[in-house]
């Protein structure tokens, strides 16, 4: 049995961190008055992006491997 994603529930989660992170850094600006945290927000994403395509990765591989290909 074959994990499928399809492409729009990957964009969704894509856009869902997205703005989590985003609106995680905005909202601790806002409490701490410092706004070098929103300069870190882009980081914050780059991070999201590649642990998201790491974990895809591993699962679509796992999930290759069950199937014996």
């Amino acid at each position: 049995m074959a994990i499928r994603f399809s492409r729009r529930a990957v964009l969704l989660a894509l856009l869902f961190g997205a703005i989590a992170v985003l609106a995680m850094a905005a909202f601790a600006s806002l409490l701490t008055g410092s706004y070098e945290i929103l300069a870190l927000a882009p980081f914050s994403l780059l991070l999201w992006l590649v642990i998201f395509v790491w974990v895809a990765a591993r699962m679509s591989r796992g999930a290759g491997k069950r199937e014996g290909g």
